[in-house]
Order: C-alpha cells, then sequence, then structure tokens
C-alpha cells in the first residue's frame, strides 16, 4: 500500500485521493473515498470479505486481432449477506503474489486502495489476510452489490 498505513490510518489515502480528484472518473473516485467500502463495520466494505472468484478473460470487440483483458471479481461481503462485484476493464497488467503464512487460502481481504498510475491509468491493490496481494492496472472499472436472499446463500 501507498498510503494507507499498517495502523489503517486512511488520512494519508483520502488526501491523495482529493489530490487527484480531477483525474479519476467520478464513479472511481466515489468508489474509492467511500469509507462505508472500507469500513471495519460496514456490511458494504471489503474489509472481512471473503474472495469467491477472480475471473480473468480475453475479449475481442468484433476484431479478433485486438483483444482485451477484463478481470471479474466477486466477494462474498464482511457480513455474509451480499455480494459485492468488481469490474475492471481493458486491463493493462494484473499480478498476484502469494505469500501463505499458514493453510494456501486467501483469508478476509484487510485493505485495498486504488491509485491514478499515470493519467487514464489506475491501480487497484488488494491485500488479504494470508499475504497475497493482487494488483490490477486498467483503464476502467465498476462496482456493484446484490443482496442475497435466504435461497441464495450459501451455508458459512
Amino acid at each position: 500500500m501507498k498510503f494507507i498505513t499498517e495502523d489503517r490510518n486512511y488520512d494519508p489515502y483520502l488526501q491523495y485521493l482529493e489530490s487527484v480528484k480531477n483525474v479519476m472518473p467520478h464513479h472511481m473516485f466515489e468508489f474509492a473515498s467511500n469509507m462505508e467500502n472500507h469500513n471495519l463495520t460496514s456490511p458494504n466494505s471489503l474489509h472481512d470479505s471473503w474472495l469467491e472468484y477472480w475471473r480473468i478473460s480475453e475479449i475481442d470487440k468484433g476484431d479478433r486481432r485486438v483483444r482485451r483483458l477484463q478481470i471479474e471479481a466477486c466477494f462474498l461481503g464482511p457480513m455474509h449477506d451480499r455480494h459485492i462485484y468488481l469490474h475492471y476493464k481493458n486491463v493493462e497488467r494484473h499480478s498476484i503474489t502469494v505469500g501463505y503464512d499458514r493453510a494456501p487460502r486467501h483469508g478476509d481481504l484487510l485493505v485495498h486502495e486504488l491509485v491514478v498510475v499515470p493519467e487514464g491509468v489506475y491501480s487497484h491493490e488488494l491485500l488479504f489476510a494470508g499475504g497475497a496481494v493482487f494488483t490490477v492496472n486498467f483503464a476502467d472499472f465498476e462496482h456493484r452489490i446484490e443482496l442475497l436472499t435466504e435461497l441464495t446463500r450459501k451455508p458459512d
């Protein structure tokens, strides 16, 4: 993490976001600066959420010679009552670094940070309790939340 400190001080990150507010698309700024997406007690937070899938695909837009990477991710929210979906479009670079302390699992998502790399490219870094770090550099991003019903909930 570049701005969020180990003791989870978000002040430097929020100051950074204010400084790039004019170069970050509104929907990305809203996601990054909304503390509900980071808060330890918010049901919409990625903190303490569980990764359900991280899907990487190559798609074409009608021309098979021009293919773009996209990543779709789904997290089970921290209260286990909703799915949090992230969709990264026009991915330029991605990496997964694993550093499992114990069992080979990611564990809860601890913290995440969205930053401007060069203008027009953004990076989202996600740090998991098991030591894994996921990083995605991309051009556009969607975020949505779907509440689970009793019929769609999986047992813990």
